[in-house]
Formats: C-alpha cells, sequence, structure tokens
C-alpha cells in the first residue's frame, strides 16, 4: 500500500549505482531517485518524471516524495529546450511536443534503466506534467518496451483546445488523467478529454481537485494510489518507514555522453 510518512524529514542516503551512460547521446543530466532503505534485488516499478515547462531536473527531484519514499526508482530527466532564466538567473528547462530526439532520448534512457534496475516488464509508467503531457503521450505510444501506466498531470488548456493531445494511446492502456481545476482549464474540458481517451480504448482514471495547491502536492499523491492499486500488496518490498532525500549529489545520476 502507499506509504503515508513522506513528510518525516529523517534523511536516508542512497545506495546502488552512481551513473548510466547511454551510447550515442548528448551529455543531459537526469538525477535518480533510489527509494529509502532500497533493497538492490527488488524489482521496483520504474517511473518517468517530465517536468513541466519552467522547471528542471533537480527541482522535479525534490518533489518525487510526494509521490512516495520507497514504492518507486524514479527518473527525473532534464527538459531538452532552455527557456528564459528565473529571478536568480538560473535557466530552466521545457521539452518538445513529441519530437522524435526528445522521444529517442526517452526511450534510451528507459532501456539503459530498466537493464540496470531490472526492472520487469510492465512495471514502467510515464508522468507528464503540464506541456509534457504530449510528449510523455507519444512516447507511451511508440516505445517498444512495455507501458504499465500512463499519467497526465495537469495538461496545458491549450493542447486540449487545439486536439494535440489524444492523437497517439495504445488501446487498453491504463491512463490516469488529473487536473487542479482553474482557468483557462475546466473540469468539463478535462471529462471530455478523459471521454476522447476512453473511445480511444484506454483505461482511464479522471480526477480533478480545487484549486490552490502545487501541482505535486495532490497530483503525485493521487497518482501514487493509481499505481498501487494495480500492484498486488505481496509484490511489494517489506521495509521500515522511512523518509527520503530530498537531493542527490551530482554523482549520483543518470546522464548521457
Amino acid at each position: 500500500m502507499p506509504d503515508d510518512d513522506f513528510y518525516r524529514l529523517r534523511r536516508s542516503k542512497p545506495s546502488g549505482p552512481g551513473q548510466l551512460r547511454v551510447p550515442g547521446a548528448r551529455r543531459r543530466p537526469c538525477p535518480v531517485f533510489l527509494p529509502a532503505e532500497y533493497q538492490p534485488k527488488y524489482p521496483y516499478p520504474l517511473v518517468l518524471l517530465l517536468h513541466p515547462h519552467g522547471s528542471d531536473e533537480w527541482e522535479t527531484l525534490a518533489r518525487v516524495p510526494h509521490l512516495s519514499n520507497r514504492n518507486y526508482i524514479v527518473l527525473c530527466p532534464r527538459g531538452s529546450r532552455p527557456v528564459t532564466p528565473n529571478s536568480y538567473g538560473q535557466i530552466r528547462w521545457s521539452w518538445t511536443e513529441g519530437q522524435p530526439a526528445d522521444i529517442g532520448y526517452l526511450q534510451r534512457l528507459l532501456d539503459a534503466a530498466c537493464q540496470r534496475w531490472s526492472t520487469p516488464n510492465p512495471r514502467v509508467y510515464v508522468i507528464g506534467v503540464g506541456q509534457a503531457a504530449v510528449l510523455a503521450e507519444r512516447l507511451a505510444a511508440s516505445y517498444l518496451g512495455a507501458i504499465s501506466g500512463l499519467a497526465l498531470l495537469h495538461p496545458a488548456a491549450e493542447h486540449i483546445r487545439q486536439g494535440t493531445l489524444g492523437q497517439a494511446i495504445r488501446p487498453g492502456l491504463r491512463l490516469f488523467l488529473g487536473a487542479e481545476v482553474r482557468p483557462p482549464l475546466s473540469r468539463s474540458a478535462i471529462r471530455r478529454l478523459a471521454a476522447h481517451y476512453r473511445r480511444l480504448g484506454a483505461a482511464v482514471q479522471q480526477e480533478s481537485w480545487p484549486f490552490g495547491s502545487p501541482w505535486y502536492l495532490q497530483g503525485l499523491r493521487r497518482i501514487n494510489r493509481w499505481i498501487m492499486d494495480a500492484i498486488p500488496a505481496a509484490a511489494l518490498p517489506v521495509s521500515r518507514p522511512a523518509a527520503l532525500l530530498y537531493g542527490l549529489k551530482p554523482g549520483l545520476a543518470v546522464s548521457q555522453s
């Protein structure tokens, strides 16, 4: 069952590998969240978390405890497109809308991670936040390995309105569609998109909640429950409650060269 202790702030250091290198791709940092009390022989589900527009890999990594401290190995790659620096002069990043270069990069990243951590198929989940929802959808449709579930969190209103989303879904795919209701994104727009996915053959769980909290507070907790509902309790690792790890040293990162 989902752990309920992620608000406890006791730190635990990650164990396990330092880096993965994906041949044929330019260097790009991708921090990896390893569960508290990591058990190397346990086949943890693998989660690919694609950050929203204007974020980066380290900010995303810090949000992972709201998903779970101990249930998953989580990849937090950096987007491919730099955007305007924030008020502190820090460069932030975004993604393309499903361009082949980004899809190919993420496919190779998933392949390398599944091999390194012996993740069984189909226990790979893809989460796309905000504008990254389009890329997440395209990746789930094109990835040759098995994707157990796709979660689209707070998709951009313009992508729903323009029909950019809902173009490529594998029949039978488990899909979580969740959003905080605030202009310009309406509850009716989310419902229409969910109905469209169902017509394409996806098994959709659609949720919405009132405006007032950051994307990761409500959204990641609900996605955790959605994933755990599909995993038998007997398949979960047994460990003492532990809090997490809000950052990894640069040496503990998946990177490309």
